[in-house]
C-alpha cells in the first residue's frame, strides 16, 4: 500500500494498522466521504477500504451519514467519523494554562483556563493541571470511562541555566517530567511533549498545515521554539530534544541568556525579553514602565505600543527583524514549503508576521527556497493545547500524527 505517496512495506500487521490509520485519517480530513472516494484518496483497493471500514463502523468509530451525489448510477453511502465514540484531554501549560476536551473528531466540547503558578514549585503546577481536567470533565457532563487518554504541552525540561535568571519557567530547568509519567497521579493514560511542537502538531492536525509534509511552526511567545515536520514526519533529534530555536545565536557577545549562553535568538524575541529591554531603556515612557513593574503583561506593552509608543513598538519590530533572520536560518537547512508563526507576538502584534516574512525572504540563500508561505497561526492561541489533543489522541491512533 502507499502512504503519503511512499510505498509501505512490512508486515501484515503494521500493513493493517497502517492501513487503518489512513483510512480514519482520511475520513477525518474529509468530515464526509464514500468508500469509493476513500479508495481514490488512499490508493488502497476498495476490498481492503471495505474490510477496515466494516471493521470501523463495528467499533463505533465511523458511522454511515446517508446518501451523497452522485453522476450517474446509484447514490454513495458516506461515511463520518462518530464524534462521540470517545474524549480526549488536551492541557497547555504556558503562561495561561489551557485545559480542553475534544471529542473524536477533535472539537472542543469543554474547556478551561488559569494563570499558571509558573515559577513557584512543579507540585503546585500539577496541582493545577488535575484541577482544570477535573473541571473540563464536570463541565462537560461526559463519563469519566469515556475519555481514553490525555495529552500534556509543557516547557522544556531539564536544561542549562543561570538560577533566578527571570526566565518564567525557571522551575522547569532541574525537573524530570519522568516523576510526573511515573506516578499515579493523572486519571488517565498522559504524554508529555514541548508546548512549540505541540504547536506544529495542532496545525499539522486541525489548522493550516493540515496534509503540509514539510512545515515550521514557530512559537514567539515569552519563549521562542520550533516544532519541525519533515517528509510528514515531526523532527525530534536523537534524543527528543531537537529545535531548540531560541537558543540559536545571534550576537556572539550579544546578552546574557539564563541557559548561560550571550546572544540566543530569545534574549531578542521573546516577549519576556521585550518588556525587560525597555524597561532599562532611560527614553522609555515613566507610567508604560510602572504598569509592566506592576504587571508583566505583554498584551499592556502591545497597547501601548501601537497606541502611540514608538519606542515600545521599535522594540517589538526589531525582534520581528531578529527572529526573521533566525528564521532564513531555518529555511535554508529545511527547506519547508510553509512556515506558520505562532504565539503572542504573532497573534497580537499588527505586522509583525510581515515584517518576519519579508526580512526572512531577503535573507534565504537560493531563490528557489524563498518560495514558501510564512503565515500567522490559523489557530492562534489554541494551536499548543490541539496539538496536545492531537497527542492524546495519537496514544490510541497512529493517524493523528506525522508518520
Amino acid at each position: 500500500m502507499r502512504s503519503g505517496g511512499k510505498l509501505v512495506t512490512g508486515k501484515s500487521e503494521d500493513i493493517r494498522r497502517i492501513n487503518r490509520s489512513l483510512i480514519l485519517k482520511t475520513i477525518m480530513e474529509k468530515k464526509s466521504i464514500s468508500r469509493s472516494e476513500l479508495e481514490v484518496q488512499t490508493s488502497l483497493a476498495l476490498p481492503t477500504v471495505m474490510r477496515i471500514v466494516s471493521i470501523l463502523i463495528d467499533e463505533g468509530l465511523v458511522i454511515e451519514v446517508g446518501k451523497g451525489d452522485s453522476s450517474g448510477g446509484r447514490k454513495p453511502v458516506m461515511l463520518k467519523i462518530n464524534s462521540d465514540s470517545m474524549f480526549f484531554i488536551g492541557v497547555s501549560v504556558q503562561r495561561v494554562m489551557h485545559v480542553v476536551l475534544a471529542d473524536m473528531s477533535g472539537n472542543i466540547v469543554s474547556s478551561y483556563g488559569c494563570n499558571t503558578v509558573s515559577n513557584i514549585n512543579p507540585d503546585l503546577i500539577l496541582a493545577q493541571i488535575l484541577e482544570g481536567i477535573e473541571t473540563v470533565v464536570l463541565q462537560s457532563g461526559i463519563m469519566p470511562s469515556r475519555i481514553k487518554c490525555a495529552g500534556i504541552g509543557i516547557p522544556g525540561t531539564k536544561f542549562s541555566h543561570i538560577k533566578d535568571s527571570g526566565f518564567p519557567f525557571d522551575v522547569w530547568a532541574d525537573f524530570d517530567i519522568s516523576i510526573w509519567q511515573k506516578s499515579d497521579k493523572f486519571p488517565y493514560n498522559t504524554e508529555f511533549q514541548n508546548v512549540a511542537r505541540l504547536g506544529a502538531l495542532g496545525e499539522w492536525m486541525f489548522g493550516a498545515a493540515l496534509n503540509c509534509r514539510n512545515f515550521i511552526y514557530i512559537f514567539a511567545d515569552y519563549g521562542v521554539g520550533a516544532g519541525v515536520v519533515i517528509d510528514g514526519k515531526l523532527f525530534t533529534g536523537s534524543c527528543g530534544v531537537a529545535c531548540e530555536f531560541g537558543h540559536t545565536t545571534v550576537g556572539l557577545d550579544g546578552r546574557e541568556c539564563y541557559c548561560g549562553n550571550r546572544g540566543c535568538l530569545e534574549m531578542y524575541c521573546s516577549t519576556s525579553a521585550i518588556i525587560r529591554r525597555y524597561l532599562v531603556d532611560d527614553s522609555g515612557h515613566a507610567e508604560l514602565k510602572s504598569k509592566l513593574l506592576e504587571s508583566p503583561n505583554f498584551s499592556i506593552f502591545a497597547d501601548a505600543a501601537y497606541g502611540g509608543d514608538r519606542i515600545a513598538l521599535g522594540y517589538i519590530e526589531e525582534s520581528a527583524r531578529i527572529l526573521g533572520i533566525g528564521l532564513a536560518g531555518l529555511i535554508n537547512l529545511f527547506n519547508p514549503s510553509l512556515v506558520i508563526i505562532g504565539g503572542e507576538l504573532a497573534e497580537n502584534c499588527a505586522g509583525y508576521t510581515k515584517i518576519v516574512t519579508d526580512v526572512a525572504k531577503q535573507k534565504v540563500f537560493r531563490n528557489d527556497a524563498s518560495v514558501l508561505k510564512i503565515i500567522p497561526s490559523s489557530l492562534k492561541d489554541e494551536a499548543s493545547v490541539r496539538g496536545a489533543v492531537a497527542l492524546a489522541m495519537a496514544q490510541v491512533f497512529d493517524h493523528v500524527l506525522p508518520d
